[in-house]
């Protein structure tokens, strides 16, 4: 089975992003006082799930996650049509 460089790129995406939000859960919770719970100001009085979800959650597991798929594979085209495409296979 062959998975090409979208899934290749979309399992990275997440093992990339994951980390990220474990580590931003703890610092909401702990308040740091680092980038990882800076939040913008309609967020400080927020419940904690609720600025969790908004400020952590929906940006690094929607837009960050596509956006690694959406440019790593455009960039993947451009590398593939600048280079010649070489298929490279598991012996």
């Amino acid at each position: 089975m062959e998975v090409g460089l979208a899934g290749t790129l979309l399992v990275y995406a997440f093992a990339a992003r994951i980390p990220v939000l474990v580590v931003m859960c703890l610092a909401l919770s702990g308040n740091w006082g680092t980038h990882y719970d800076a939040v913008p100001a309609r967020y400080q009085d927020v419940a904690f799930w609720n600025k969790f979800f908004a400020v952590a959650v929906l940006p690094q597991m929607c837009l960050w996650i596509s956006y690694t798929v959406v440019i790593g594979s455009l960039l993947g085209e451009v590398a593939s049509a600048m280079f010649g495409h070489r298929a490279v296979r598991a012996s």
